[in-house]
């Protein structure tokens, strides 16, 4: 039998980022060790079992995958219990004597249940995941072959180990890095501020729900054939100044506004690579990218009366006509629209005040609106399902 070689290896490693390739690598082990059935699994406890959280294949096991987990693959195994695995702590590399004692008639049983799924007898290695998870690789020889593990195939499976942890341990940090991504992608999916990421060429890499949202809706910027464009001629011109001068230099771009002064202009804060590189993109994804920041300004905040009355200690009466304010509403037509009386608005609204320490209506609503809840809530027009988008 013959060493590691180089395609296996390279499937291995390649499980980190492409977790689909275990069942090639599963596949190349049955035919080095001539097993009929080759698998990987991570375990977790639950109560006195471990239990599989997940777990890849060889083709011939996929297929048989209904049998095998009819009579072995359950927590009726005493290989998934609790005790079993305490009692291999020891050891990496695990033989079918290693679980039971001699003539446990527990072991009988397993014997019988295994032939019935049409596997014989088996060696694995197994790894620490986690804090109290297992990374386990089991080989089973086919139900018609009686011969044991040879030294030969025992030092191929000791020598494959320590790839086999490396490759473990490159797949969590991935994971983990996923796992980040995913969770900063959400919060920024809460912001009310468009944030995107582009190329020198201005060709989108990445931006959240509110930056679509910005650019469909705008009248001063539009997306063509993936490139972020001003509509006017000479607004073009300066976002390209704005993005070449960004993407070159550590230091933030600068600022942009376009259709200053009217209703729905939209303000642009360029920021430098180095600003993102650990954000939803890599520093090798961001590199000669540049970071943007839209607003407009002019957009109220939709503010649950709730969390206003949470945030600002406000009875219910009181953030409801606050929020109401902060949405465009007079007081006189949320009176009317709750079917009160005006006075009784302008109370709950006084009330609003001197909690918060607003001397005036406008206050109270600045106050309200550059809370966290005025950037974290949605806009007055969300768009549809799309979020976080790669291009």
């Amino acid at each position: 039998m013959q060493g590691l070689d180089s395609d296996l290896l390279l499937d291995l490693y390649s499980c980190a980022h492409e977790p689909e390739r275990w069942g090639r690598v599963m596949d190349r082990l049955c035919q080095r060790m001539g097993v009929g059935s080759s698998v990987v699994q991570i375990l977790q406890p639950k109560g006195a079992v471990m239990v599989p959280v997940w777990s890849a294949r060889d083709s011939a096991s996929m297929r048989a995958a209904a049998l095998h987990d009819r009579f072995v693959n359950n927590s009726s195994n005493p290989r998934f219990e609790m005790k079993s695995h305490a009692r291999l702590a020891p050891s990496r590399l695990i033989r079918d004597g290693d679980w039971f004692e001699p003539g446990c008639p527990r072991y009988t049983e397993l014997r019988q249940k295994l032939g019935n799924a049409g596997l014989g007898q088996s060696i694995a290695f197994g790894l620490k995941c986690g804090d109290d998870g297992v990374f386990s690789m089991i080989l089973h020889r086919s139900a018609q072959d009686d011969r044991d593990f040879d030294s030969e195939q025992e030092q191929f499976l000791l020598e494959l180990g320590p790839h086999l942890e490396k490759t473990l341990e490159l797949s969590q940090r991935v994971e983990s890095q996923t796992n980040r991504t995913a969770g900063l992608e959400s919060l920024l999916e809460a912001l009310r501020a468009g944030a995107l990421i582009c190329r020198a060429d201005r060709t989108i890499a990445w931006w959240n729900a509110s930056a679509e949202r910005i650019v469909q809706q705008s009248a001063h910027l539009v997306l063509q054939d993936g490139i972020l464009r001003a509509r006017r001629h000479v607004e073009d011109r300066m976002l390209q100044d704005l993005v070449c001068r960004g993407a070159e230099s550590a230091a933030p771009g600068g600022v942009l506004v376009l259709g200053s002064g009217q209703p729905d202009e939209v303000q642009i804060l360029a920021l430098p690579p180095s600003a993102f590189a650990s954000g939803p993109l890599t520093p090798s994804e961001t590199a000669g990218q540049i970071g943007l920041i839209l607003a407009r300004p002019h957009d109220a905040p939709v503010l649950g009366a709730d969390d206003v009355a949470r945030l600002f200690g406000l009875t219910a009466a009181e953030a409801r006509v606050a929020a109401a304010l902060c949405a465009g509403s007079s007081v006189k037509d949320y009176a009317v629209s709750r079917g009160l009386a005006e006075g009784s608005a302008r109370n709950q609204l006084k009330q609003a005040l001197a909690k918060t320490g607003a001397g005036r209506q406008s206050d109270l609503v600045r106050t309200l609106c550059t809370s966290v809840l005025g950037w974290a809530n949605k806009p007055v027009h969300p768009v549809g399902p799309s979020r976080g988008r790669r291009h």
